[in-house]
C-alpha cells in the first residue's frame, strides 16, 4: 500500500475515531486533554501516517462543529411534515400524488 493510501486510512478510521462526536464532548475537555489528542495527531505526523499541514485536532473539532449547526439550519422555505424536513414545493407534489390538500 502507497503511502498516500495509508494516510487515507489513517485519517478515515483513526482521526474519525478520535474524534468522533467531538462537538458533544470537545467544550467539555480540559487543557491537559486537548493537548494529549494533539500529541496523539503529532505522533502520526512523525509516523508519516498524517501530514504536518493537515488539520490540527482544534480544527478538526471546529470544522465538526460547524457542520453541525451548519446542518441544522433550514431554509425558511421550509416546513416540519412526518418527522422530515421537506419544501413546500415537495409537500405539494406530495400532494397532489396522494389526492390532498395542503395548506
Amino acid at each position: 500500500m502507497n503511502d498516500e493510501a495509508l494516510r487515507q486510512v489513517y485519517k478515515a478510521v483513526v482521526i474519525a475515531k478520535l474524534l468522533y462526536a467531538s462537538p458533544a464532548w470537545w467544550g467539555y475537555t480540559t487543557a491537559a486533554d486537548k493537548q494529549r489528542v494533539e500529541t496523539f495527531i503529532r505522533r502520526g505526523v512523525r509516523l508519516g501516517l498524517y501530514r504536518a499541514d493537515d488539520a490540527t485536532a482544534m480544527q478538526l473539532s471546529d470544522n465538526n462543529d460547524d457542520n453541525l449547526f451548519s446542518s441544522l439550519y433550514l431554509p425558511t422555505e421550509t416546513t416540519y411534515s412526518n418527522s422530515c424536513f421537506m419544501t413546500k414545493q415537495t409537500i405539494n407534489t406530495i400532494s397532489e400524488i396522494v389526492g390532498i390538500a395542503c395548506l
